[in-house]
């Protein structure tokens, strides 16, 4: 494999991505680059609140988070957290799809999950017809979305 000049990763999940992140580019000799989307950590802490493990997970992020060669983040919030809290330089880039895409007709949405199968089992919501899928369904000759859809 030809040696790249950046390894770009996404956190969360920060474990165990950054330190393996961090090793290939030291084997290498490549750039690495943290895409933050948000901190683990505080992820964890919504079901784990003030265990112990959730200070070693922010440990984790905050040691390997400061080894990126450059760091990019969501929101200006995000980028002034990093910055105040944990003294990393993050470039902003908006999370936001540019204007060719547009959410789906209902029309388009029923075609594309015609024939689908979510799964296997007695769940019938999850297996589509022609008339029935799993968001959508056909009355009248009219496409709705269906009120008991996942």
């Amino acid at each position: 494999i030809t040696r790249p000049d950046y390894i770009l990763v996404q956190t969360p999940p920060a474990i165990p991505v950054l330190h393996i992140a961090h090793l290939a580019c030291w084997l290498r000799w490549s750039k690495l680059v943290i895409d933050w989307h948000n901190y683990g950590y505080t992820i964890l802490n919504m079901s784990n609140k003030g265990h112990y493990i959730v200070n070693l997970y922010k440990a984790y992020e905050f040691i390997f988070g400061h080894g990126a060669y450059h760091n990019f983040c969501v929101s200006t919030t995000m980028k002034e957290d990093l910055a105040r809290n944990w003294r990393i330089n993050a470039t902003v880039l908006y999370d936001k799809a540019n204007g060719l895409y547009k959410p789906a007709q209902l029309e388009e949405r029923h075609s594309f999950f015609k024939g689908q199968i979510f799964g296997q089992g007695p769940n019938p919501i999850l297996n589509a017809t022609k008339k029935v899928t799993a968001f959508t369904a056909i009355k009248s000759r009219k496409i709705e979305l269906r009120s008991d859809r996942p």
